[in-house]
């Protein structure tokens, strides 16, 4: 159990988890409603860009605000495990709310719009869930990947250096770098490409990891915090 000066914190936790999570499904649903808002066009471009992509920008913080919310209410989810029991009953459920929220996404594509003007890959809140739900079943798949790898887990490597492979890779396959290579590519080829890049990222992680300490053991967190047994 957490030592009692921390038990506010841990009572209020619950909900700052369906805060983060009610933050993630209006961020989703506001999109559209951004994107085709003319007032907007107002703005100057690189504080539109924030808002909704202009040209030259690809990110803005709709819906792409929407992942750090979701992601941020798993993390704290997750840091209610205090035990591995606790930690594989948490990716269970996961597993389980990841798959129904992919499900109810890709069922609700097949459905009429309730946006006068929105785009699947782009603004649409249905692409948003399938793509949160495919994310969050896959997180508890590394959990059991995790489990299985002896010593170092070169998972583990990965999402400790997550940041710094982003903002890698987006230069790469956003830049400059990869422009003569945008829509020219065969399906092989692109996905030839994905596996060069992931090689590529692996090793920029190795040499970051003479420079850092990637050594702590745990999966989301040091088993060394109070009331987290070791080993």
């Amino acid at each position: 159990m957490p030592p009692c000066g921390s038990c506010g914190f841990w009572i209020r936790l619950p909900k700052r988890v369906l805060l983060l999570s009610a933050a993630a499904f209006y961020t989703a649903m506001v999109t559209p409603i951004l994107r085709a808002a003319g007032s907007l066009a107002l703005l100057p471009d690189p504080v539109e860009a924030y808002l909704r992509p202009v040209a030259g920008a690809s990110f803005s913080l709709f819906p792409w605000a929407g992942f750090v919310f979701a992601g941020c209410a798993v993390g704290l989810y997750l840091d209610l495990s205090q035990t591995p029991r606790h930690e594989r009953n948490a990716s269970g459920i996961l597993a389980a709310v990841g798959l129904a929220i992919g499900l109810a996404g890709y069922g609700a594509s097949f459905l009429p719009p309730i946006y006068a003007e929105t785009s699947f890959w782009g603004s649409s809140p249905t692409f948003f869930f399938l793509r949160l739900g495919i994310v969050l079943c896959l997180l508890p798949a590394a959990y059991a990947l995790h489990g299985r790898v002896s010593g170092r887990s070169r998972l583990a490597e990965f999402g400790r250096s997550s940041l710094f492979v982003y903002w890698v890779h987006v230069e790469l396959a956003y830049g400059v770098v990869s422009i003569p290579l945008h829509r020219s590519l065969t399906l092989e080829e692109a996905l030839l490409g994905v596996i060069l890049l992931s090689l590529l990222m692996y090793a920029l992680v190795q040499v970051k990891a003479r420079f850092t300490d990637l050594s702590r053991p745990g999966w989301w967190r040091s088993p060394t915090r109070p009331g987290y047994p070791a080993g």
